[in-house]
């Protein structure tokens, strides 16, 4: 993504979130709670954009970014499919360490997308997992038969899906629908999954955007498995851009690393919650140096140019270490256990691990950042308690509770009845649940 590098010339950044022709509508409701995902799903879904192409700045170190990726638990990364500056061996030494792409079409003609996508397939495979159709058109119009408009990038979309579903070495890999176009009701015969960008304006919590960014898609669109593969804040001093009257509409606000991080924990669990496959948060590094921290489009990394983690980057990592460091035992028993909802803005969803035990991550989606004409600050919402209900077995159940922002885990003592209680804030916690006869916290 280079779209940011316009934010300093605009004043209102509706665009910023893909397409706005959504933003005019009533709020969308909120995901459904309860979704129930298996653990290697949850970790599965957990994506990040990364620029291989780039070699005159922090990409430039593909072993360091591969360093950084094994640093937050991360596997998959979407980035535009290569070639030119940077050689395909760059992509397949990645591969084999592990990355997993999903590759985003270049420029046309398609076939550059689908020959370096055959190539790496036939070289390494399972190292390509899908391909996406091409980035924001509304932002980057497609020409396509002499035709700039967005039916000639559905044109060249079709063609794209019908070249992957020929080719020998690519039929099985599902092929995303592109980004920043209009509503549309049918995606048949040009993408599998249907595709968002959900950016959240003004630093407001994620969940809303990403429904907002739903209602694209209606009638069989809108049964299709989704993804979202652009969302995050870039981080700068509060005070970017100095006090500006627009700060009171929808733009893009700096926010300090704290809120980064809430703002990406609650994107990927929000993104769960909609039912997504897979969220790829924007992006992996701060591009290049930007000491007079001028540049947003220079921060949106979890890392920064020189490969320091920022608090985002050490809360995924915490998050990822605390499930794969209590990774599954023998099985004692199945768990069954509900959050019994207190407020509308209590989300929850259930993370099944193999040994019968349950994950309960729960956050409440109260703002974090408050603006107005004149300041821009992060606020300090009210935690909203979370009443857990156990079915089965609720004799003996032992919990503790994990805050992936402060690396920390506690015992919950039982309530009256066997259930758990637990003041939940503006990000999310995992309280794990296991049966009578387990042992340890």
């Amino acid at each position: 993504m280079k779209l940011v590098a316009r934010i300093v010339a605009v004043s209102s950044l509706a665009w910023f979130g893909g397409s706005s022709a959504f933003s005019a509508t009533p709020p969308p409701p909120v995901a459904p709670d309860g979704v129930t995902v298996t653990e290697a799903a949850f970790l599965d879904s957990l994506g990040v954009n990364v620029h291989v192409k780039y070699n005159d700045g922090a990409y430039a170190n593909l072993g360091k970014v591969v360093e950084d990726l094994n640093y937050i638990g991360f596997s998959h990364v979407r980035t535009a499919a290569g070639g030119g500056v940077v050689p395909i061996e760059s992509y397949i030494r990645m591969a084999q360490d592990g990355v997993r792409f999903n590759l985003l079409a270049r420029n046309l003609p398609t076939d550059v997308t689908i020959n370096f996508a055959a190539e790496m397939a036939q070289r390494e495979p399972g190292s390509v997992v899908s391909i996406e159709g091409f980035n924001e058109i509304n932002n980057w119009p497609v020409t396509f038969n002499g035709e700039t408009s967005e039916n000639a990038a559905k044109a060249a979309q079709a063609e794209l899906y019908a070249k992957v579903k020929a080719h020998p070495s690519l039929a099985r890999l599902p092929v995303f629908y592109f980004t920043g176009g209009t509503a549309t009701s049918d995606i048949s015969r040009m993408a599998d999954f249907a595709t968002i960008h959900a950016y959240n304006n003004n630093a407001t919590q994620p969940g809303s955007w990403i429904g907002r960014e739903l209602r694209q898609f209606s009638g069989s669109a809108a049964t299709l498995p989704r993804t979202n593969t652009e969302f995050g804040n870039f981080t700068l001093p509060r005070q970017w851009p100095e006090g500006k009257p627009y700060w009171a509409g929808a733009t893009a606000l700096g926010v300090d690393e704290d809120t980064q991080a809430r703002i990406v924990l609650n994107g990927f669990l929000e993104g769960v919650a909609w039912g997504f496959r897979r969220s790829y948060v924007y992006e992996l590094l701060d591009q290049k140096p930007d000491p007079q921290m001028k540049q947003p489009q220079f921060h949106f990394g979890l890392f920064t140019s020189a490969h320091e983690p920022k608090a985002a980057a050490t809360a995924l990592s915490n998050l990822t270490g605390f499930l794969r460091q209590t990774g599954s035992g023998p099985s004692l028993g199945t768990v069954q256990a509900r959050v019994d909802e207190t407020s509308d803005d209590l989300g929850w969803v259930r993370i099944r691990r193999k040994d019968g035990s349950l994950i309960l991550a729960v956050w409440n989606r109260e703002p974090m950042w408050t603006w107005n004409q004149t300041s821009s600050r992060p606020v300090e919402s009210a935690m909203i308690p979370a009443e857990i209900t156990l079915s089965a077995p609720a004799a003996g159940a032992q919990a503790s509770v994990f805050d992936p922002i402060t690396n920390t885990r506690r015992p919950l003592s039982a309530a009256t009845g066997g259930g758990f209680s637990v003041s939940v804030p503006n990000y999310p916690l995992l309280v794990w649940i296991r049966p009578a006869a387990a042992t340890g916290d």
